[in-house]
């Protein structure tokens, strides 16, 4: 059994620390993955929408998938700065992610120190490779217990439209037109345009090419083995040059410039 059986594509947890202050600019760079991260040492500040939250030890802080935001880290009275991070993805969202959005936030943790500590036994744990159902256990259980200190807005999305959205999440990599979304939600076209703008934003075809980009960014992310041409086929995208071009468009960075910054681990 694998992780990937268990809907987990991406599950890392590592200390990072630093000496001297540093920031980290992800305003332009969606999130590719959850994080939940621990402040062990010094303090820092997320920068979210027209929010500074504040972290020092004892502090849980939730950075989730797509969001953009940036940071500043400051060393202790010891020249240290410190945070141990869970990264982690899911094939499907989850319902407590796929049914809520979550901000950038914090809670101050009870536990610590116990939490701390099982994070480190979960650390080993995944060193040593057992078997992925056990893995998956002990994750659920980590999330079970720190998803509910965290507050989520749940997401209402407008009845009518359901089965198109559904039908767009299953199909971002089709070619599909506006009459047979319109024909899966019994409207008609025109009411149809109208009401699928007013709920997501965008377009039909471009909320479609969003949802594309977006998974392509997450599999970028979360298997750094692939290469863009690969990637590029398999979200059905007609060449790598159109590809880059059009996650450029969209991220403001090439996929190789986004997949590094993936890869730095660095909140």
């Amino acid at each position: 059994m694998k992780l990937s059986d268990v809907n987990i594509v991406k599950l890392v947890l590592n200390v990072y620390s630093s000496n001297y202050a540093y920031e980290c600019d992800y305003t332009a760079l969606p999130r590719p993955f959850h994080s939940i991260a621990l402040m062990l040492k010094g303090k820092g500040e997320l920068y979210y929408g027209e929010q500074t939250i504040p972290l020092s030890r004892g502090d849980v802080f939730l950075i989730p998938q797509n969001c953009t935001y940036a940071s500043r880290w400051f060393p202790d009275d010891n020249n240290e700065t410190a945070m141990f991070s869970m990264h982690f993805a899911f094939e499907r969202q989850i319902s407590n992610f796929a049914e809520n959005f979550y901000p950038v936030q914090k809670y101050r943790a009870k536990n610590f120190d116990a939490l701390e500590n099982n994070y480190k036994k979960f650390q080993a744990m995944l060193l040593d490779a057992p078997d992925a159902a056990i893995i998956a256990s002990i994750f659920f259980g980590l999330l079970s217990d720190m998803l509910p200190n965290f507050t989520g807005k749940k997401v209402v999305a407008n009845e009518k439209i359901r089965p198109a959205l559904d039908y767009i999440s299953e199909n971002c990599t089709k070619e599909l037109n506006v009459k047979e979304l319109a024909e899966l939600c019994y409207l008609s076209e025109s009411r149809f345009f109208s009401l699928f703008k007013k709920v997501t934003g965008l377009a039909p075809i471009a909320y479609k090419n969003s949802v594309r980009l977006g998974r392509a960014a997450d599999y970028l992310a979360v298997f750094p083995d692939k290469s863009i041409e690969e990637v590029s086929d398999l979200f059905d995208y007609s060449s790598p040059s159109y590809f880059i071009r059009e996650f450029r468009k969209a991220f403001g960075v090439t996929p190789s410039a986004y997949r590094k910054s993936a890869d730095s681990g660095r909140l």
